[in-house]
């Protein structure tokens, strides 16, 4: 997986004290709840804001499902299966449809999709 820095331009004259990441979802991510892999997983060089910076951040995530990670704030789910068909049904009564009876048919997916075009086919 690929993580984005997302936000301004950090530098002296516009210290941050929240840094927003993009993350990427693409094909074959799966994942029940978000979250990242370890302690360490952030790393970079961030300095504490001053005149004359040279005090480093500690950058030590908390532990994966703990207080403040990600997983304990969050309830994202990462799911690039593609949706399938798990039910054919019709909307229509019962009986004999003859030539020219439009017949009504409810398909049912695993999750939510957009149809393109007319969806007749």
């Amino acid at each position: 997986y690929t993580v984005y820095y997302a936000g301004p331009e950090i530098n002296m004259t516009n210290p941050q004290d929240v840094i927003l990441f993009e993350y990427l979802v693409v094909e074959n991510h799966t994942s029940a709840a978000l979250d990242y892999m370890d302690t360490s997983s952030f790393n970079g060089t961030f300095l504490r804001y001053s005149t004359n910076p040279t005090t480093y951040s500690n950058n030590t995530l908390p532990e994966p499902g703990d207080t403040g990670s990600l997983s304990a704030y969050s309830t994202v789910e990462i799911n690039t299966e593609p949706p399938y068909v798990i039910n054919v049904d019709t909307v229509d009564p019962d009986g004999v449809y003859r030539y020219g009876n439009p017949l009504n048919l409810s398909v049912a997916f695993s999750a939510p999709v957009v149809v393109n075009g007319s969806g007749a086919g």
